[in-house]
Parts: structure tokens; sequence; C-alpha cells
């Protein structure tokens, strides 16, 4: 259970949410344009649940990945 409560609070902290959202909009725009840059180029409607998808993902894999692996240093250090 002390576990899980780190986790979380090392996932809120404000650097990993910084990460997050950099990494998404990164990514996310990438991803975006291989997903859906047909739609865009030729000015038709978008799929807003894809986009969002789109920038989501990436988000929670960085957060997740750098809340897990800040977690596993802490294990070392101890």
């Amino acid at each position: 259970m002390k576990n899980i409560l780190l986790y979380f609070k090392l996932a809120s902290s404000k650097p990993t949410l910084i990460r997050g959202v950099m990494l998404s909009i990164v990514v996310g725009s990438i991803l975006n344009l291989i997903n859906q840059g047909d739609r865009i180029s030729e000015f038709q409607e978008i799929s807003l649940l894809k986009l969002l998808l789109t920038y989501l993902t990436p988000f929670c894999v960085s957060v997740h990945s750098t809340a897990s692996t800040l977690l596993k240093l802490r294990k070392v250090a101890d």
C-alpha cells in the first residue's frame, strides 16, 4: 500500500507531469499526422476522440514510465 501511495505521489509531481505534457505534444503531434494526416491536408473533419487519445496515450505512458523508474530507484537506494 505504501508503494502505491508513493507511486501516485511521484506520478502527480510537477516534473513528471511537465515531462509527460512535453512528450505528449511531440509524440502526439507526430502520431496525429500519421493517423489523420490525409484528413488534415484535405481540410476534412477529424475525429476528436482519435485526437484526444493520440495525445493522451503518450502522456500516460510517459507519466507511468517516469513514476515507475523513480520508484525503482528509491527501492535500490534504500
